[in-house]
């Protein structure tokens, strides 16, 4: 899991809540350096399974971390996401931000408002963005037997040899 956090003690408790959940997580402090350690992560063959991240940072800007998003789930379609913020900010105005390249994509982006409760709220939203990201089963109908072919087994020999 990367965690993008810019205010150190933020950043701090919500590694060690992730941490005690069982997550393992690379923290950054910026979009530049959370690239990085993305980057780092594909490279020693241990790809990142979600990206936790605010949503301003001083060197992104108040929208910073939109920018993250797009740029990792170009990267990763189905990279389920949540976004922490302190900001006034409604799913659909998330969703407008994100745009609608972002929209067709597998990857849930969950909003989770500053401040919350770290044992529901926190685990609640890891769960609802990672559910949406797996895949979907598709379960298709079992084919009738060709004709002629055993009922049992739907060989055809076995049919043709009695």
């Amino acid at each position: 899991m990367l965690l993008v956090e810019d205010e150190a003690v933020v950043a701090m408790v919500l590694e060690e809540a992730l941490e005690r959940a069982g997550h393992d997580v690379v923290t950054a402090p910026d979009p530049d350096a959370a690239i990085a350690a993305w980057e780092a992560a594909e490279a020693a063959g241990t790809p990142i399974g979600m990206l936790v991240t605010d949503l301003g940072s001083p060197q992104g800007g108040p929208f910073g971390g939109v920018c993250l998003i797009r740029r990792l789930r170009a990267r990763r379609r189905s990279l389920p996401v949540v976004v922490v913020t302190g900001h006034e900010l409604t799913d659909a105005e998330l969703r407008s931000r994100l745009g609608r390249r972002d929209a067709g994509r597998r990857g849930e982006t969950i909003l989770l408002r500053k401040p919350f409760d770290l044992g529901n709220s926190l685990p609640e939203a890891l769960s609802r963005a990672n559910a949406a990201a797996m895949p979907r089963r598709v379960v298709l109908p079992a084919r009738a037997p060709a004709a002629g072919a055993d009922p049992a087994t739907g060989d055809q020999g076995a049919a043709r040899a009695r």
